[in-house]
């Protein structure tokens, strides 16, 4: 009986031991668990702060392969292979003429832009030879919209072509629209604010007057919009001080003396020398303040329709996208007539919309129609992007040539009833 109580108190004690230990040993693995989540945590907050860097460092480094890939690929000839040959070039300045002619006098016989024969020496304006005697406010001008803001220039956010617009002079666009901005005391084209993309102010001018002295039956047409919310205010009397550092280019610019009084002809501004025709808004209205000398307040002498169209089918509306939103004077008319400019480009630059819109009959189709709502006026500037898509200089050539015919017509009807008359 004594060694049975004795073997129950063992076994009890040995229990109470087991128990014990049990209870040890599931709280030291509880305590295990608790320090790997803690440390679970740790670690998981360790990969997130190193992540962030990381990706940074990766950008970065995309950024400068980015860069040394633009600046040292072929990446022109392979544009050139997957896009259109935008370089094919159709104005006389393409080829080589003898350097005593004029670049427009001794045209090849299948150009699109010049259409002069050899024997239009006397005359031959913008490629062709019946347009002399019209006003330069009686032809069309292809003009090229934002014409500072492509991809060859830096413009990566938003531009408006791929080529620069030297491209599309030597193509036969004969109109440039450019932004001037004074960012932090220095003039250049920008587009909307400054750091975005820029041309140099010097450079460019110099561009357009080069092109000018090596074609000397070309007018041209500029739209300058001046955009002092890009940063400080524009002095237009400062941007011209700056022109005249160009030797010779304000001196092509052509200063009409009134607006009641009728514009030169063709043939006189290429005689005179006088072959830029240079408006600016969104500036000084010239009326309040003088302007330099052949700087005209565009909305003083053209009407213009609306330019805010988020679709190739806005612009298909007629009535709202042929709708004149700025300039005009119609109260004036006709006692000078007024220059008429169609918005033909969608809000948010497409290349794809530029393709449908810069089409000959859709564009063709847009002049009609304005023309019918509007007084009646035959437009002189259709403004475009993406020039390098499209027809336009054939549209701006079989016009012109046109209205050069049926200028000469109504000459012959107005001789035959002042020989009637006699």
């Amino acid at each position: 009986a004594i060694m049975g109580e004795d073997l129950k108190e063992r076994m009890h004690a040995s229990t109470q031991s087991d128990s014990s230990k049990t209870i040890g040993s599931t709280t030291q693995s509880n305590k295990v668990t608790n320090e790997q989540a803690i440390m679970g945590e740790d670690l998981k907050e360790e990969k997130s702060c190193c992540t962030w860097p990381k990706v940074i460092i990766a950008v970065i480094l995309l950024a400068v392969l980015g860069i040394v890939i633009w600046q040292f690929a072929p990446i022109d000839s392979t544009l050139d292979k997957v896009l259109p040959d935008f370089d094919k070039t159709f104005s006389p300045t393409v080829t080589p003429l003898d350097e005593t002619m004029a670049p427009t006098s001794t045209p090849t016989q299948d150009s699109i832009f010049n259409r002069c024969s050899d024997d239009d020496t006397s005359c031959c304006v913008n490629g062709l030879s019946n347009i002399c005697d019209l006003g330069v406010d009686d032809i069309l001008y292809a003009t090229v919209h934002n014409a500072m803001a492509t991809t060859d220039d830096g413009f990566f956010v938003g531009p408006n072509h791929l080529r620069s617009f030297e491209g599309a002079l030597q193509r036969g666009y004969r109109g440039l629209s450019l932004d001037l901005c004074n960012c932090n005391g220095v003039y250049q084209f920008c587009h909307g604010f400054c750091g975005a993309g820029d041309r140099a102010l010097i450079p460019t001018m110099t561009s357009i007057n080069t092109f000018l002295d090596d074609n000397p039956n070309e007018v041209l047409m500029i739209q300058l919009e001046i955009t002092n919310k890009a940063g400080l205010e524009v002095d237009l009397n400062d941007f011209y001080a700056l022109l005249t550092q160009i030797d010779g280019l304000t001196s092509k610019f052509y200063e009409h003396p009134a607006i009641d009084i009728a514009w030169p002809t063709l043939r006189d501004v290429v005689r005179d020398n006088k072959r830029i025709l240079f408006f600016h808004y969104n500036g000084i209205n010239c009326r309040d303040t003088p302007c330099p000398p052949g700087m005209h307040f565009w909305y003083e002498y053209a009407a213009e329709t609306e330019f805010s169209f988020s679709s190739v089918d806005a612009l298909r509306d007629p009535v709202a996208s042929c709708t004149v939103t700025r300039g005009g004077n119609l109260e004036r008319e006709p006692a000078s007539r007024t220059f008429f400019s169609i918005n033909n480009f969608v809000t948010s630059p497409s290349q794809s919309a530029a393709e449908v819109v810069n089409e000959y009959e859709f564009a063709k189709n847009k002049m009609a129609e304005c023309k019918t709502q509007y007084n009646n006026l035959d437009a002189n500037s259709i403004l475009v992007d993406f020039w390098q898509s499209g027809d336009m200089v054939q549209l701006q050539q079989d016009t012109n040539e046109a209205r050069g015919a049926a200028a000469a017509r109504r000459r012959q009807r107005n001789q035959r009833h002042q020989v009637r008359r006699g």
